[in-house]
């Protein structure tokens, strides 16, 4: 195999080396008037901002939220109630839903249960707390809602646990009215 000829490299002669008659940039000097002209600007940018954008704190929720009509046993409605009990002699349960129509957050309830016999008369009334069951729970909890408010626009599960079942009742769903209501 032939390798290639190295012969004498070739270059150009009339090589001259050029003045450096740049004077060097002084970076430095106006590295500091640039940062300050920069921060002025930001600064001015958010003041504009701030002046303009309407005010919000949390006295005025506070103020707002105090000048709403103030919540009634009406605010909270009752859906779905279903009556379970154990056995004869165990306490009887009414189960449902409960959603808060009102404005303000529901920290407890009392409810006024009506039983009634096979020819629709009264037999029975008592007032009984409602109590809520608590997210991915089975059980009533006391005190859930106290903990826990019902949000306006919210649904949750409720029961009633009531010990004194009047003997006459017909076994039917008995009637469920919200009497009272403590609110925040």
């Amino acid at each position: 195999m032939a390798s290639p000829s190295r012969g004498p490299i070739r270059g150009r002669a009339n090589l001259t080396l050029a003045a450096n008659n740049r004077k060097p940039q002084r970076k430095a000097a106006k590295l500091p008037a640039r940062r300050i002209a920069t921060t002025l600007t930001a600064l001015l940018l958010l003041g504009l901002v701030l002046r303009f954008l309407p005010p919000r704190s949390r006295t005025v929720d506070v103020q707002a939220a105090r000048t709403t009509a103030p919540a009634s046993p009406a605010n909270l409605r009752v859906s779905g109630l279903q009556i379970s009990q154990q056995g004869v002699g165990e306490p009887l349960y009414l189960d449902g839903i409960v959603t808060n129509a009102g404005a303000g957050r529901i920290k407890g309830a009392i409810a006024d249960v009506r039983f009634r016999d096979l020819h629709g008369n009264l037999v029975g009334t008592v007032e009984k707390p409602v109590a809520g069951i608590a997210p991915g729970g089975i059980g009533a909890v006391k005190g859930e809602f106290m903990r826990n408010p019902i949000q306006p626009k919210e649904m949750r599960f409720f029961r009633i646990a009531i010990d004194q079942i009047p003997p006459e009742w017909n076994h039917e769903v008995p009637e469920l009215k919200i009497v009272s209501i403590k609110a925040q």
